[in-house]
């Protein structure tokens, strides 16, 4: 394994010296991809556009979140940053230097790629059911306009192409992961994205909330305490973190599975509690104009929730705030998207 990863650094290094003036790109792609984006913008895009799919994308992101979470300490994956310093399979003389940035000291386990999981399965889900929008669309058209509209019908597929490209090579391009880590999550991303894509979300009950945001957590934590007596160290990657990472302020606690782990908890109880209450209305055809406002002043909301700092000098509490707090941001989206329809859209039923 260290010679195939030793391989796959020479990619890395291919990539930091071939496009060295290309960082701030690469940074930026590695921040869009970030997973507590699907809540934060994505999440609240899509569901002022249409509840159906606003419930697809924050379950395929839970549920992705989720899956790499067991992944990553099943495979005990190592982060490029710091198996450079840790392999035997260089010497003192010949072992390479790998550039490191602002984002790379990521803490948990490298393999797979959380952000290429995430952000593949929630643009897949996206970029379907824009695909399928203008299908229809195409079916009601003249055969000249039908041509046209078959090949816009592809650009969805081609976004998502380049948008899973571009965060795969950032994130290998910042020494956060190696090749086959992030191909591993993207190609993860796809298959989550094609179930959720098929499943239909807005008939579960508060119950089915309530259910799978304790089994996620449940799991989680029983994989930990199930590691812990195997005299395991489950939290192995973060001292290596704090050991070779460059910068120790580039450290952050919300890169650590916990915090995941409560940001989805914390997600998936509030929207169940949001759809348990008659809060939800009937998506109709058209009224873009008040979708497009309603989806910029929950993005607004969304971010004001994000800037609020938590307390970081009990973990436990860190965990429990962080729950809450993009627990507010769904429960938000789904109560801004109701007043403002039934403020500016009067004829539309409660649904």
């Amino acid at each position: 394994m260290d010679a195939f990863q030793a391989a796959e650094l020479g990619v890395l290094q291919h990539l930091q010296v071939s496009f060295y003036h290309w960082d701030k790109v690469m940074l930026f792609l590695s921040r869009a991809s970030d997973p507590r984006n699907s809540f934060l913008w994505y999440f609240p895009v899509a569901f002022c556009l249409s509840r159906a799919v606003g419930l697809k994308v924050i379950w395929v992101a839970i549920a992705a979140e989720w899956c790499n979470a067991i992944m990553k300490w099943l495979l005990h994956g190592d982060r490029p940053y710091w198996w450079v310093h840790e392999t035997k399979f260089y010497t003192a003389e010949d072992r390479p230097e790998v550039d490191q940035f602002e984002l790379t000291c990521e803490t948990g386990p490298g393999s797979p790629s959380g952000h290429a999981m995430v952000t593949t399965a929630v643009f897949f889900v996206m970029m379907s059911e824009l695909a399928s929008h203008i299908q229809l669309r195409n079916h009601s058209q003249a055969n000249d306009i039908r041509d046209r509209e078959r090949f816009i019908g592809r650009l969805p597929w081609l976004l998502l192409v380049f948008m899973t490209t571009g965060v795969c090579i950032s994130r290998v391009y910042i020494a956060t992961h190696f090749p086959h880590q992030v191909v591993l999550g993207a190609a993860t991303g796809i298959v989550l994205g094609e179930i959720f894509v098929r499943l239909r979300l807005e008939s579960l009950s508060f119950g089915r909330y309530i259910f799978f945001s304790a089994f996620f957590f449940l799991s989680i934590y029983g994989q930990y305490a199930f590691l812990c007596g195997l005299n395991f160290d489950p939290m192995w990657s973060l001292k290596l973190a704090m050991q070779w990472c460059a910068e120790k302020t580039w450290l952050n606690l919300d890169t650590m599975l916990f915090y995941a782990v409560a940001r989805d908890v914390g997600a998936l109880a509030f929207i169940g509690l949001a759809e348990a209450l008659p809060l939800t209305v009937q998506d109709r055809v058209g009224q873009y104009p008040l979708k497009l406002a309603t989806a910029v002043l929950c993005l607004v909301y969304a971010q004001g929730i994000e800037s609020i700092a938590l307390p970081r000098d009990n973990l436990y509490v860190f965990y429990v705030l962080g729950a809450c707090k993009y627990g507010l941001v769904s429960l938000g989206v789904v109560i801004i998207k109701f007043v403002l329809f039934k403020i500016f859209s009067p004829k539309v039923k409660n649904g």
